[in-house]
């Protein structure tokens, strides 16, 4: 049975976007509706955080120190410490639709997907960010961006629209950053896993990791999209997950409280917090961005 630790009883509205900063040793991850970013020394057990009074969507690491991250409205750099320095990209953006989940792929680019804040209706999109500063949009039709990761080889896009269902993946060029052909990879109505597909992150195998929103779960898929494995989770609203620690055996995933009753986040005391537990597989160490 696997063994869920509570490394951080943040009680996170919206827990999300977990990242293992290996120059640092620790786990960095947001809470968007609390409007703050994280840090977790596991050495240590330190958790400290910035609060923006905005809503930050997600961090990574920038290479050469510093860290790149996304508000609601657009791209942005950080110092080392997580605090703002300057707004880098800010598209035009559908009135009632913001940024959400990100995420670096091999070679270092930085991408970052929208979602439509009133409707389920897919008019989102996946915007990257440019070396020169600009952000352009490479792929829509989407309603809630969540997901994004790569395979090994980097030659496979994962990314999700959690309100659809379904997790997709896409053919990837990882020297160009062409995104080609797509097909389903995993959808909830077929693949037997509960509630809907969130964030991911893939281990050295090619397994993709997904934290299931509603689903008080994370599901494990085969390269070919079908279930492996489910592991259980004492808190109904996980939102996505990340290999940390040396050896990159650790998972941590990320949760959420906005969508409980006072009930029941009375009744799971681990809800919007920072959970972790140890995997037999090692994951993908992540990228550091390249601007």
């Amino acid at each position: 049975m696997d063994t869920i630790r509570l490394c951080a009883a943040t009680r996170d509205l919206l827990g999300e976007a977990p990242v293992w900063v290996a120059r640092e040793r620790a786990l960095r991850w947001v809470d968007i509706d609390g409007r703050r970013s994280y840090r977790y020394d596991p050495a240590t057990g330190e958790v400290s955080f910035v609060d923006y009074g905005e809503e930050i969507t997600c961090v990574v690491p920038r290479r050469g120190g510093g860290f790149l991250c996304t508000f609601a409205d657009g791209f942005a750099e950080l110092d080392d410490a997580a605090r703002f320095l300057r707004w880098l990209a800010r598209p035009s953006l559908p009135p009632d639709h913001k940024f959400n989940d990100g995420g670096v792929d091999p070679a270092g680019r930085f991408y970052c997907g929208t979602m439509n804040t009133v409707s389920k209706e897919q008019t989102g999109a996946l915007y990257r960010l440019e070396r020169d500063g600009s952000a352009s949009q490479v792929l829509h039709g989407v309603s809630t961006s969540n997901s994004l990761a790569w395979s090994p080889a980097g030659d496979t896009l994962y990314y999700c629209d959690t309100n659809e269902r379904t997790i997709r993946a896409y053919d990837y060029n990882p020297a160009s950053g062409r995104i080609g052909a797509m097909r389903t990879f995993a959808d909830a109505e077929a693949d037997a896993a509960p509630g809907k597909p969130d964030g991911s992150a893939v281990d050295c195998q090619g397994f993709v990791w997904n934290a299931r929103w509603r689903g008080w779960s994370v599901a494990r898929f085969v390269r070919d999209g079908s279930l492996d494995r489910l592991i259980a989770l004492p808190v109904k609203c996980p939102t996505c997950c990340a290999f940390g620690g040396d050896d990159l055996k650790t998972l941590y995933v990320t949760t959420a409280t906005k969508a409980l009753s006072a009930e029941e986040i009375e009744a799971q005391p681990f809800a919007g917090g920072l959970l972790s537990l140890d995997v037999d597989v090692p994951g993908l160490e992540c990228p550091e961005a390249d601007y």
